[in-house]
């Protein structure tokens, strides 16, 4: 389990389990993490630190 902060500073939690994807869209420069069917804005720093961690 661990979390992330969007865009807006809210707290998002990742349970075990949780259906996480990634989406990054290079032309707007945007970048989002899709917990559970659910879409956060995330900035490239999180993204990246949340990619990495997950993926282990």
């Amino acid at each position: 389990m661990f979390f992330f902060n969007n865009i807006s500073g809210t707290g998002v939690v990742v349970y075990p389990g949780s259906n996480v994807e990634f989406y990054e869209i290079v032309d707007a420069n945007e970048y989002k993490i899709s917990v559970n069917k659910r879409t956060y804005k995330v900035s490239e720093e999180v993204y990246n630190d949340v990619k990495n961690r997950y993926e282990k």
